[in-house]
């Protein structure tokens, strides 16, 4: 993640899409969504993933790197959100089932981007057990990085982020958002050795003895698509 060790922050996104506009909903995120908010001031870039797995629910993520929560407070960006262009609009009803958390960094390793991605998250509010970032920051994610097929790794909390935040652009959607105040993301090449690693260095028993905290959501993602921000913008 070379590129983005600059970020301190990332803003996650879950979401399933309505399967009647499933197709124009993707070619919309890749040729328009993503781009317009890695070009906001502040974000370091985008990109976009569909899982695997039948765990992996919502269907869709999203990952943006930003300077830091800050940035999605900023003007711009909140000029983006209050005058969505005229494709979010129409495609703002295809978005189910969304989570949206903007998130610090706690922990990174690793500097590569992969084709697979294991994203782990609660199902429901509350943040581990403090034994658990520990964990992870002093042994846990090191360790996952030597593993074969792991390129990177990190471990993200919200801050102060209490409430889904209303805007234009939320409202258009048909359900409500909700907040993940958690997340620990495994990126690697081919599914089989990410997964592999994963259980071998974080098996669900560990991170239940280490705090990790109930109900958790367990996904794997394939890459879709993404983009770096374009300069002068």
């Amino acid at each position: 993640m070379a590129e983005n060790t600059e970020a301190k922050g990332l803003l996650g996104v879950w979401t399933d899409s309505d399967p009647a506009l499933e197709a124009a909903f993707n070619e919309w995120y890749n040729r328009e969504h993503v781009n317009e908010r890695a070009d906001n001031p502040g974000f370091k870039g985008g990109r976009r993933y569909r899982s695997l797995s039948s765990s992996g629910k919502p269907r869709y993520m999203a990952m943006y790197p930003i300077e830091d929560v800050s940035v999605l407070s900023a003007p711009h960006y909140k000029k983006a959100q209050a005058k969505p262009t005229s494709g979010t609009r129409k495609m703002m009803p295809a978005f189910l089932n969304i989570i949206r958390s903007e998130f610090i960094i706690r922990h990174r390793v690793g500097r590569g981007y992969g084709a697979t991605v294991i994203a782990v998250r609660r199902e429901g509010r509350g943040l581990p057990d403090p034994k658990f970032g520990k964990w992870l920051g002093s042994k846990a994610l090191k360790a996952i990085l030597k593993e074969p097929g792991v390129t990177s790794a990190m471990y993200l909390e919200t801050e102060n982020q209490t409430e889904p935040e209303v805007t234009k652009e939320s409202s258009m959607r048909p359900t409500p958002d909700r907040i993940a105040d958690w997340a620990l993301y495994i990126e690697g090449t081919e599914p089989a050795l990410v997964r592999a690693a994963f259980e071998k260095i974080m098996p669900r028993s560990e991170m239940q003895k280490r705090g990790v905290g109930p109900n958790l959501r367990i996904g794997t993602y394939k890459f879709l698509y993404g983009t770096e921000p374009v300069p002068g913008n």
